[in-house]
């Protein structure tokens, strides 16, 4: 196994990181097509791989194998997968200061997403597939209201979009959730029923750190632009390029 220290990182490996990044741009390129596409290609995987391999060494992995992983996980569960409050266990592993072989920390993180996987996509990605034709159909304007019962009818429409998600995460887990998505709307100053339904949705189906992830770049860019000042604007902007993906998404190959 191929260990890279931070040193030689540093020092000696810029030849041997541009190698590893290639070699982890070509496997997502070659096993995940569509959604390297979807994502915008070959540079914006690159940036995925770097941040990915960056966020993997703050974690204290140096391994070739571990670091693959962790970026691996960064693409499958997103890429807060880490710190998302709706899948709790994979910083209670990684930080988990009895479990000190760094090779079985990220395996079990690895292991259990893969079970995750398995019970909320489904076999052959049925239930997801279902929960995204689902949200396809979900209106913006439908969204509950502010206020008192707010967290409930979020959780009865998580729950009408993606049971299986919902069933498996827990009460606690999805309590967190939707209390995160309401938190990240009002910081985006778009706290208003719509933008908060649609923070909460976004976070739920493409992970908690949606808007920070390489994998879905017109995230980002929609609520750090300047040029929309209202946030009614900002809201339907931002589910225009979310119907955007979606359509993609569920578009044959």
């Amino acid at each position: 196994m191929l260990v890279i220290r931070r040193s030689q990182l540093e020092v000696l490996g810029i030849q041997s990181r541009v190698r590893f990044e290639q070699k982890l741009v070509d496997h997502f390129l070659r096993v995940y097509p569509r959604e390297c596409r979807q994502a915008g290609g070959a540079e914006q995987v690159r940036n995925l791989v770097r941040n990915g391999i960056d966020h993997g060494l703050r974690r204290g992995f140096t391994a070739e194998s571990q670091i693959g992983l962790f970026v691996a996980l960064r693409f499958i569960v997103g890429a807060g997968f880490d710190r998302d409050p709706q899948i709790p266990w994979a910083a209670e592993i990684l930080d988990n200061p009895s479990i000190r072989n760094l090779d079985l920390r990220i395996h079990l993180v690895y292991d259990r997403a893969l079970q995750y996987l398995e019970y909320t996509a489904g076999e052959d990605c049925e239930h997801v597939v279902r929960a995204m034709i689902r949200l396809r159909d979900w209106d913006l304007a439908t969204a509950p209201a502010t206020g008192a019962g707010w967290s409930g009818a979020m959780l009865e429409l998580l729950r009408g979009l993606y049971p299986q998600k919902i069933d498996y995460q827990g009460e606690a887990a999805n309590g967190r959730l939707i209390a995160d998505g309401l938190a990240k709307s009002e910081s985006y100053g778009i706290g208003t029923a719509s933008g908060a339904a649609l923070c909460v949705i976004l976070m739920f189906m493409l992970g908690s750190e949606f808007d920070g992830d390489d994998l879905h770049p017109w995230a980002a860019r929609v609520l750090s632009d300047k040029a929309i000042s209202n946030q009614a604007d900002r809201v339907v902007e931002l589910y225009r390029a979310s119907r955007a993906h979606l359509e993609v998404s569920l578009s044959p190959d």
